[in-house]
């Protein structure tokens, strides 16, 4: 399950930066029509230049503390993009910017705390409450915030282990991801609402105006993405060479064969498929149904279970209720995301669903 996810991941990311990188170099060469674009800039040619001249060299990497340096690259590109998002929003509400696309009917971004809302833009609707978009939602944030397959590498590789300091890592690697995840996804929705639905799954698809800080944004998003592949490339590594070798085999120690074979045959096998797939989102949601859960629930409550009938008992009973909760939300979100994927994206301003506005 574990290999799985971080296969899984690894796919996600290639298709997410691929489509990214893409799509801003081709706004910046003003190179936008299919028919006269050069190949090398078509998504599927990205993701395998980027993959060969960047993936592949760091995951020959040995350790995780090797990609220290990358890892902050990765997480200033992502700080910039979460500034950009957040003060293109007001400058686009005080000018009252038009944003269209996808051909659905031009936009005026309204600043959420202004009364005055033009007749045809009707209440600005700053949350939707429908049971059919909270199962979508779900598995999405459960993929948002999956960190474990890593958490083991960083802590063997701390300068001092212990559990108080990897305490503090894991609170604030997770503190910084929720403010992000928090700015982005709430300015992009002010900023784009109804657009957001024709975007697959990614808001920097909208219609941003060709802008350089912008531009310059999602190139650093696709940087941040591109440079995480390791990562994973590395714990898949570790734990791939554990199934063969045995328990107590290091892939530190491993032969540069094995070391090298094992790399390179992960990132082949994510690179292929992540060619055909065009819909980040759909990948999110079905990892965020499927081996997430796994791993952040369903593992550690098996694992806490199996401590002795005096420990943790509070913490058994919690986390099993926790487990089979989450077991059956994500059966029901898988159930509803294959529906949905056959039809049309729900219209945003669907009256049928509850919405909380503000006008």
């Amino acid at each position: 399950c574990l290999l799985l996810n971080l296969y899984g991941t690894s796919i996600s990311y290639i298709v997410a930066s691929g489509s990214m990188l893409s799509q801003v170099l081709q706004v910046a060469l003003g190179e936008t029509d299919p028919a006269t674009m050069p190949k090398v800039l078509k998504q599927k040619y990205v993701m395998v230049i980027s993959t060969c001249v960047i993936v592949v060299p760091l995951c020959l990497l040995r350790t995780m503390g090797a990609l220290r340096y990358s890892s902050l690259i990765a997480v200033a590109c992502s700080v910039y993009l979460t500034i950009v998002v957040a003060v293109k929003y007001f400058v686009y509400c005080a000018d009252e910017i038009v944003v269209a696309q996808h051909g659905t009917d031009d936009q005026v971004v309204q600043c959420f705390w202004n009364r005055r809302v033009a007749a045809d833009q009707g209440p600005i609707e700053l949350a939707h409450f429908s049971f059919g978009r909270l199962l979508s939602a779900i598995p999405i944030v459960v993929y948002a915030y999956t960190c474990h397959p890593n958490v083991l590498p960083i802590f063997l590789e701390l300068q001092k282990p212990t559990r108080r300091r990897m305490n503090k890592v894991v609170g604030r690697a997770i503190g910084m991801a929720f403010v992000m995840y928090a700015v982005l996804g709430s300015f992009a929705y002010l900023t784009f609402k109804d657009q957001l639905a024709h975007s697959e799954g990614n808001f920097l698809n909208n219609d941003y105006h060709h802008e350089t800080a912008t531009l310059l944004g999602a190139m650093g998003m696709s940087l941040s993405v591109v440079l995480a592949i390791p990562l994973f490339v590395n714990a898949f590594r570790a734990n791939i060479y554990r199934l063969i070798m045995g328990d107590g085999a290091d892939i530190k120690e491993a032969a540069l064969g094995w070391h090298v074979a094992i790399s390179l045959g992960m990132v082949a096998m994510a690179l292929v498929p992540a060619i055909l797939i065009k819909d980040i989102s759909k990948v999110f949601q079905v990892l965020g149904s499927t081996t997430n859960p796994i791993i952040c629930f369903v593992l550690p409550a098996m694992f806490i279970n199996r401590a002795p009938a005096h420990l943790y008992s509070r913490e058994k009973v919690m986390s099993a209720i926790a487990a089979s909760l989450i077991c059956v939300i994500s059966a029901l979100a898988l159930v509803q995301d294959i529906k949905s994927w056959g039809e049309r994206p729900a219209d945003v301003t669907d009256s049928s669903s509850n919405v909380l506005t503000l006008w």
